[in-house]
């Protein structure tokens, strides 16, 4: 377990210092807490009468992110009454409760280092704050998709090949993902003596997969047929390189697509390439419904 006061070193600051270890859910002062600023911070607060403080308060990011917000700034409202009692006039520069926002990804909150209230105490005005760190964003997780086929050209005699575009849409995280499928090697034609297909871009594709997964993580091995011509064509799509234990639903996956320019059929397995992340737009314009 952390300190309840844990020193911080590195700043221009006459006293600085994190509290840490507040009760879960609550924004009472620890006794160290009380210790730590009646012995550091009110005799600068009292000898310096231009003397600036800024808080900075801070949550774990177990509950509801709401509440964790509302939490840190009671947990800034504690330490700046108790600051504010020092003297009649105080200089508080900034005081911000910043909830969940820069927690980190222990979701135990076995530490309490994230149950906290940073403290900085100046001599004067200090310089513009310091930028605040920010938490690496990662891609959001859903189990429902669409997918959009822009382009296929289709070879395949004896030695297949096979390239596609495709476009996977996470609608409720609002990202995208463009995908190259590139393919080669043997294919015995699903219609004898066709051999040759280019396909349209195609309507979206909805679909679901059995665990949540983030949009850029379909790239892998990957099956892809087709047969037909024209706009009666049956095209089927196997991710086969998802996470452990995750399949689309059905497996594999019937999509629709634009019309078929000529008449060709073949099944290649190959590889999904991703080529661009969080965007709506890329390789070609994004033109959701």
């Amino acid at each position: 377990m952390a300190l309840d006061v844990q020193p911080i070193t590195g700043m221009p600051a006459k006293a600085a210092a994190r509290l840490c270890n507040f009760v879960t859910g609550r924004s009472d002062l620890l006794n160290g807490h009380i210790q730590f600023l009646d012995s550091q911070v009110q005799p600068i607060i009292q000898t310096l009468p231009g003397a600036w403080v800024d808080l900075f308060g801070f949550a774990s990011r177990l509950g509801n992110a709401n509440s964790n917000q509302t939490l840190s700034e009671n947990r800034i409202g504690s330490v700046r009454n108790r600051i504010a009692g020092y003297a009649p006039a105080i200089n508080f520069q900034q005081y911000k409760g910043l909830g969940e926002a820069e927690s980190g990804p222990d979701e135990s909150d076995d530490s309490g280092y994230w149950r906290a209230v940073e403290v900085y105490v100046y001599a004067y005005k200090p310089p513009p704050p310091r930028p605040r760190p920010k938490r690496p964003k990662t891609p959001k997780l859903n189990t429902k998709f669409k997918l959009k086929m822009h382009a296929n050209l289709n070879a395949s005699v004896i030695a297949a090949a096979d390239f596609s575009i495709f476009q996977i849409w996470d609608e409720a995280a609002g990202l995208c993902s463009y995908y190259t499928y590139w393919a080669g090697g043997v294919s015995g034609g699903l219609i004898p003596g066709a051999w040759l297909s280019a396909t349209l871009p195609g309507d979206w594709n909805e679909f679901s997969v059995s665990k949540p997964m983030a949009v850029n993580k379909f790239a892998g091995p990957t099956r892809f047929s087709t047969a037909g011509g024209g706009p009666w064509s049956k095209n089927y799509v196997n991710f086969m390189g998802l996470p452990p234990g995750t399949q689309t639903i059905p497996n594999p996956l019937p999509i629709e697509t634009g019309f078929t320019v000529g008449i060709g059929a073949g099944s290649s397995v190959g590889t999904l390439q991703l080529e661009l992340l969080a965007t709506r737009d890329g390789l070609l314009p994004f033109k959701g419904p």
